[in-house]
């Protein structure tokens, strides 16, 4: 499925919907092929139905600047973007700068297995 978007910040926002236990949220993630997992902002755990007991494990990730943090994963009902839908898929998360225009980090582990083409001179995003 083929979305136009338009470079932010120097990076490519996508629509991201996350389904959870009670609820459904709609939100922008910035794609990143250099993420090898998907996270969110902790902000929007509980409006999709889950809490911080949802945590199944703690994994380290190598952040901005090769700093390693521990983050929180939860299985969430599913996520979809692009046309693709995942479910029961492992997400982590933790706490986004107030002022980030993004509210996710769209990983390799979302895209795994697709063809993911982007062209910038159309400003077209398309995963296969």
């Amino acid at each position: 499925m083929k979305e136009a978007f338009e470079i932010e910040k120097r990076k490519i926002p996508v629509n991201v919907s996350l389904y959870g236990k009670t609820g459904i949220t709609v939100c922008r993630f910035i794609v990143d092929t250099g993420a090898g997992h998907t996270i969110f902002d902790e902000d929007y755990i509980s409006t999709i139905g889950y809490t911080k007991e949802s945590i199944i494990k703690k994994e380290l990730f190598k952040g901005f600047g090769g700093k390693i943090i521990e983050v929180p994963i939860i299985k969430i009902k599913s996520i979809s973007c692009l046309g693709l839908i995942r479910n029961n898929f492992k997400i982590g998360f933790c706490k986004f700068a107030p002022d980030a225009f993004y509210k996710g980090i769209l990983g390799v582990d979302f895209l795994i297995n697709h063809k993911l083409s982007i062209d910038f001179k159309k400003g077209i995003i398309e995963l296969e």
